[in-house]
């Protein structure tokens, strides 16, 4: 990786444009332009040297250029979408009941699952077992376990397990097996969701790459 000092001018100048557009466009509820501002950070408290001089970027212009109002993050959503995404985050508790349910209920109503998967993210594990190792199996993570254990059928676990393991791929290009109910298809929307929000959680560990959760934002960081 370069040094930040290698970098030159004129790299420098498109380095500063970008970190201003990802501001304004995050300010407006692009939640593509949240998730970059979100893995810059990341990298640069990792010791990215470019990540650091992006956040330095990107904090300048936030100091000068205040935003006009104070508000929740949008995730780039409908009002409507908002107020679930408000009430996932209100009915999501420390234990694995109270995410299960919150989850349950709230994810299948949130047409984009990259919406629902950062306060999946934010909220709970989704790696680990109770020991705090990597989870093997599909069950092996308490909340994970907790929310198959609610699904109906075995249908609807086979249809949580695709979504989730699938969840680079868009929603409308899955096509899991057997019967393709209404609850099939939220057990696949909250996999989705969960596996997104997996991503979101490995990338913040150590010696994680970038590419984990976007190869378009690693690229861009010179990984």
């Amino acid at each position: 990786m370069s040094n930040a000092s290698a970098v030159t001018p004129r790299t420098q100048l498109a380095m500063r444009q970008e970190s201003i557009n990802l501001v304004r466009r995050a300010r407006v509820g692009d939640q593509n332009a949240r998730g970059m501002l979100m893995v810059v950070k990341q990298a640069a408290v990792k010791g990215n040297a470019r990540a650091r001089m992006s956040l330095q970027m990107i904090e300048e212009y936030i100091r000068r250029n205040p935003g006009k109002e104070k508000c929740r993050m949008s995730f780039g959503c409908t009002p409507v979408v908002q107020q679930i995404i408000n009430r996932l985050h209100s009915r999501m508790g420390g234990d694995p009941g109270s995410y299960v349910r919150a989850v349950i209920e709230e994810v299948p109503q949130i047409p984009d699952a990259h919406h629902a998967a950062v306060p999946l993210a934010n909220n709970g594990d989704l790696l680990h077992d109770k020991g705090g190792k990597p989870a093997r199996s599909r069950d092996g993570n308490p909340r994970i376990k907790g929310i198959l254990n609610k699904l109906k059928t075995p249908q609807c676990h086979e249809a949580f397990m695709y979504g989730m393991q699938s969840c680079n791929r868009p929603l409308n290009k899955l096509q899991p097996q057997g019967e393709y109910s209404p609850d099939t298809h939220s057990a696949l929307h909250i996999g989705r969701a969960v596996g997104i929000a997996r991503k979101i959680q490995a990338v913040r560990l150590p010696n994680v790459s970038i590419a984990t959760i976007s190869p378009m934002a690693a690229w861009e960081l010179g990984e």
